[in-house]
């Protein structure tokens, strides 16, 4: 089985998102993964993207309140 194909079992969604240290060395990346059924895609934010989500819980947590 293709290595990619351990992911997909392992995940089973639409899209696998490389984030962090991983988004930012992609290019060394990607064509490992190139058999994937599913996009396998960096993260627009790289290492910010767990301080974003952070950020949008909070403001959604102030707002409800």
């Amino acid at each position: 089985m293709h290595p990619a194909g351990h992911v997909e079992m392992f995940f089973s969604s639409g899209v696998f998102i490389l984030d962090g240290g991983t988004s930012r060395q992609a290019n060394r990346l990607l064509h490992l993964l190139q058999g994937a059924k599913i996009p396998v895609v960096p993260a627009a934010l790289h290492n910010d993207a767990g301080v974003a989500g952070a950020a949008m819980v909070a403001r959604a947590s102030c707002a409800s309140s």
